[in-house]
């Protein structure tokens, strides 16, 4: 097993902490991950209640965590399983599903088969999974790419 560890950011419901130090295994695997955190033991109490919070190192993007214990500093945390986030577009003449945790990787591979479908009158997004920001962001894309396939722009 490969640990890596370091320094990070610890954000907690959107407001980031520098200066924190962590350690996690970097082999993903059917199992679920744990981790050891360090922090000031007031940020970490923090942490322990908050309804979301994020580890980013580095370029990496954030990880979202669940802080299991906290004790002196140090807290044990699990990394929260991705959420599969379903989004289904239907026409009259077909459906397709496109499935995956990544609200960006989502947009490009549904928009890609939207513009492979060709032109349709009404096409109805349903997106379950997501939280509903997700969701919006998501069906807001999609109505864009759909006007700019029946009026593309001049340029």
């Amino acid at each position: 097993m490969k640990i890596v560890s370091g320094e990070c950011a610890l954000i907690i419901d959107g407001r980031c902490f520098d200066g924190c130090t962590c350690a996690l295994s970097a082999e993903s695997g059917p199992a679920r991950e744990f981790g050891f955190l360090s922090a000031p033991s007031a940020v970490l109490k923090r942490a322990h209640r908050a309804q979301h919070v994020e580890i980013r190192s580095g370029d990496q993007p954030p990880l979202e965590i669940k802080v299991l214990a906290v004790n002196a500093g140090i807290a044990l945390f699990a990394v929260a399983e991705a959420k599969l986030i379903r989004v289904t577009l239907r026409s009259k003449r077909w459906v397709s599903v496109v499935e995956g945790a990544d609200v960006r990787d989502l947009c490009i591979r549904a928009e890609q088969l939207l513009r492979e479908s060709g032109p349709a009158s009404k096409i109805d997004y349903q997106v379950v999974g997501g939280d509903r920001e997700e969701a919006a962001a998501i069906v807001e894309y999609l109505k864009g790419v759909q006007l700019s396939a029946i009026d593309p722009p001049p340029w």
